[in-house]
């Protein structure tokens, strides 16, 4: 395999002059030009990087025979021999005397000895020329179709690809040209970008990518786009400080693509769909948006097809459970009702072959696109089998290198065991109440009366469920379709409160929990808004709102009157969580105001008196019995005491376990533990079990032949 082929490059007769020199080195040395290793990824390093040990060519061998050797060796292919033929030529030539062997001789015996063994030598060599040039010309002489080859790239042990559920996300990108390889690992408590070269060893962090999310290149490689801390930013891959590109506040970064015209398209949030913004930097402009009168909830994964003015895209209805169950669709930036549905799918790929590739089922498919008609031309085939999805958020773990024809993708692992809701004490032993088969829990509300609890079951379109304690029953509350998350009781525990994402960017409803009626809207806004925390007489709702200038705040809001709301705190920091105390005077919420996440409190309405509640970090605070405030702080669960009356008094926070239950979703208010009334127990998730983060990715060199022998495009 030449190193033109090993990074996946298009191949000519070149090729077959590296693989004469191989063999001609093995022939006359009895080893390998470049040693194998003991896997492909091993092989690969090898001719890319290390050179023929030449001192292991016989000292005697002729001088044109080892400059016929160092042409064909050359890892340039532009250096290299043009045509087997020149071979034929550098052989005839004469060999040039060689002072070693002829000029060192002393007495007509030694001389003729040792042109004897030349002789023989060159024989040999002309023998052994003779028999590699026929196996070459043996080999395939269609350049343009080469097997494909697949091997494993290991990656670092202490940084597995990080694939947690939740957001909608890629985790791995290749490079145009297929010579760079860029993969979001897990570094201790945060995540990182890793960056390798196929032709080196190891990968490398990115300095400045912590919390890195949807990695993409741009079109010369040069740069790798991401998106971080509700920021589209770029880094050089040969080093330097990442640039922020735009602000994207409500980002779920869904699949970034670096257009040729140096524009980058992404996802606005999970239902806020699809913008442009300059990869130089500047303000995103909405391309495409869901249809609510085609009962869409989000458009997701966007590319711009040739020519740049029609888009392709993944859309989720908002009656599916699964995204196996989306559509991929086309249609021109500003014509939605000339929108053409493709396929069912997700994930989807145009390709300089003419085809589009999707995944469905953990297979990528493939099925030839007539640009003309805007169809796809007969019915789509697996291509590739085995490869990682995941159906509650439309992320497909597999890169294309469109102009190397490479793939790149992550092998699909074992479907987990599902999580689990789990009742745990004060000392952290845990019983389990339900397995939530399939799906995802990812946050959770208990009932004032505590007979049951609220659980947010994530999917294609997140919805509430209910799990009732003496029936053991899980029902699900929401039919709206789109996205419902953040459940509240209200405090008589006959409605619930929810954040809903069902044609707008989100806001607040309640209805019953047995799910019977409509969901009745709360407000009416532009932003999200997330509820949280009832008071205790059932007349004041306390929720987080997200705003462009300000980001996460607190609000308060009249939910038995007029529907009034007022501002609890809305500074440039980012507030959220509210809960109000048990006699209603005081809220405790979280800020980052000190530059790290700690839980407060504060007196109600006019947030005097506040006091830092935490030590060292935490969220989520909510609280249960009469004077006892809860908070997690990573895997540990915190109580401490607090007395409100006649003035406040802070306890010491108190750590009651640590274990490893789930934690809260990247939203901005649902909990992940929801204590019982008593405060002696709580409902939590267990995650189900499942195989450990991907420690390799596979790569497949000369794919396009592959795809195009599978899917013939004529």
């Amino acid at each position: 395999m030449s190193p033109e082929q090993a990074r996946g490059k298009a191949v000519d007769r070149r090729a077959d002059i590296w693989a004469f020199g191989c063999v001609l080195f093995e022939m006359l040395t009895g080893k390998q030009a470049f040693d194998a290793g003991e896997t492909v990824s091993d092989a690969v390093a090898a001719i890319l990087k290390s050179d023929p040990d030449w001192d292991a060519v016989p000292a005697d061998t002729p001088a044109n025979i080892r400059t016929l050797l160092r042409r064909c060796l050359k890892k340039d292919p532009r250096e290299r021999l043009r045509d087997i033929g020149d071979a034929r030529l550098e052989i005839a030539e004469p060999a040039a005397p060689q002072a070693a062997v002829i000029g060192a001789s002393s007495g007509r015996q030694p001389l003729l000895k040792r042109a004897w063994r030349l002789q023989a030598l060159s024989a040999f060599t002309a023998a052994a020329i003779t028999l590699a040039i026929t196996l070459v010309l043996r080999s395939p002489t269609d350049h343009g179709a080469h097997p494909p080859m697949t091997f494993a790239i290991t990656l670092p042990s202490a940084h597995p690809m990080d694939v947690a559920q939740g957001g909608v996300r890629i985790n791995m990108a290749i490079s145009s040209d297929g010579s760079r390889l860029a993969y979001i690992g897990i570094d201790g408590q945060t995540t990182r970008m890793f960056l390798r070269s196929l032709d080196q060893i190891d990968f490398k962090p990115l300095p400045g990518t912590e919390g890195a999310q949807n990695p993409t290149f741009s079109p010369d490689g040069s740069w790798v786009a991401f998106i971080a801390g509700a920021k589209l930013m770029k880094v050089p891959v040969l080093g330097g400080s990442p640039v922020v590109i735009a602000d994207l506040p409500n980002a779920g970064g869904g699949g970034l693509t670096w257009n040729a015209d140096d524009t980058i398209l992404f996802q606005r949030g999970f239902t806020l769909g699809i913008a442009k913004v300059a990869a130089s930097g500047g303000t995103p402009t909405l391309l495409v948006a869901p249809d609510t009168a085609r009962h869409e909830n989000a458009v997701i994964w966007p590319q711009l097809l040739p020519g740049g003015v029609r888009l392709l895209f993944t859309v989720s209805p908002d009656s599916i459970a699964s995204f196996d169950d989306a559509q991929v669709v086309a249609q021109p930036i500003d014509k939605a009702a000339e929108r053409v549905v493709l396929a069912g799918g997700m994930g989807a790929r145009y390709l300089p072959t003419g085809h589009v590739v999707f995944a469905h089922h953990e297979s990528l498919l493939a099925a030839r696109l007539d640009r003309s008609q805007r169809t796809l031309t007969g019915p789509a085939t697996p291509v590739v089998d085995g490869v990682m999805t995941n159906i509650a958020t439309g992320s497909v773990e597999a890169a294309i290198a469109v102009d190397a024809g490479t793939l790149a993708y992550v092998p699909a692992v074992q479907p987990p065991r599902p999580d689990a809701l789990v009742l745990v004490d004060r000392t952290g032993h845990a019983e389990v109440l339900k397995d939530v088969e399939t799906f995802y829990v990812m946050e959770l509300a208990a009932s004032p009366d505590g007979r049951r609890v609220a659980v947010r079951v994530s999917k294609a379109n997140d919805d509430i469920h209910v799990y009732d304690f003496s029936s053991g029953t899980f029902s699900r509350v929401t039919f709206e379709g789109g996205d419902e998350q953040a459940p509240v009781w209200t405090p008589d525990s006959r409605r619930l409160a929810y954040l809903s994402q069902h044609g707008h960017a989100g806001n607040m409803f309640w209805k019953f929990p047995d799910g019977s009626g409509i969901g009745e809207q709360i407000l009416n806004s532009e932003n999200v808004q997330a509820p949280s925390s009832f008071s205790p007489d059932g007349k004041l709702l306390a929720y987080t709102e997200s705003d462009e200038e300000t980001g996460y705040d607190i609000w308060v809001v009249d939910v038995e009157g007029a529907h009034t709301r007022k501002p609890f705190a809305r500074t440039a920091f980012q507030e959220r969580r509210p809960a109000f105390s048990p006699d209603g005077r005081w809220l405790a919420y979280e800020s980052n105001e000190s530059g790290e996440t700690q839980v407060y409190v504060a007196r109600y309405p006019d947030a005097s008196g506040k006091a830092q509640v935490s030590v060292d970090g935490g969220g989520e605070a909510i609280w249960a019995g009469s004077n006892e405030l809860f908070y997690r702080n990573g895997d540990k669960l915190m109580a401490v005491d607090i007395k409100t009356s006649p003035a406040l008094i802070v306890g010491r926070p108190r750590m009651m376990f640590e274990g490893t239950f789930k934690a809260a979703a990247a939203s901005m208010n649902g909990r992940s533990f929801a204590p019982l009334p008593d405060g002696r127990h709580f409902v939590m998730a267990r995650a189900g079990s499942s195989s450990d983060p991907p420690h390799e990715i596979r790569v497949v060199l000369n794919w396009y032949d592959e795809l195009k022998r599978l899917v013939p495009t004529k």
